[in-house]
């Protein structure tokens, strides 16, 4: 069978496995309120798509600007680099799509996030609470205080592959 978008077989450049596998193993290793710290800063700090004055967030100039949709596929982008996301395994993007789901439920326990269900879809949002933590670099404080089964995460996620 022909690779997709006109690739050959063996087109892969050497190493992309093993710097798919380097950054997954990064992200699986990182306790939970590491990972949540990184996701509210990538994803809702300066520059980041849901970072202060991106549009559908509490600082945009216009209510009725498209939003783009900050979903845990989204999020997930945002843990690893493009490279590494583009040559992933659909496995070991649905994994890391899983530890972003976790990553975003510890910030929404903590009410630094909130999830909106818009148009039948999920988009995440940073609350005021949230936006204060993140420029005051307090995300990981706060979520040492969200209980322990929640803060602790459990040790280390060995993602596929």
């Amino acid at each position: 069978m022909a690779p997709l978008f006109g690739g050959k077989d063996g087109d892969e450049a050497p190493g992309r496995g093993a710097l798919v596998a380097a950054e997954l193993e990064r992200v699986g290793g990182l306790p939970l309120a590491q990972l949540a710290t990184e996701v509210m800063a990538r994803a809702f700090g300066p520059g980041g798509p849901g970072g202060p004055g991106q549009p559908g967030t509490l600082e945009a100039g216009s209510p009725t600007a498209a939003v783009v949709r900050l979903d845990e596929l989204a999020i997930s982008r945002l843990l690893i680099s493009a490279d590494a996301f583009r040559h992933a395994a659909p496995e070991q993007l649905a994994w890391l799509r899983h530890m972003a789901g976790e990553a975003v439920q510890a910030l929404e326990h903590a009410a630094l996030i909130r999830i909106s269900w818009q148009g039948g879809g999920q988009h995440c949002v940073a609350t005021r609470r949230g936006r204060s933590a993140a420029e005051q670099g307090t995300v990981g404080q706060i979520l040492s205080g969200v209980p322990a089964s929640n803060a602790a995460g459990g040790g280390w996620a060995r993602p596929p592959g």
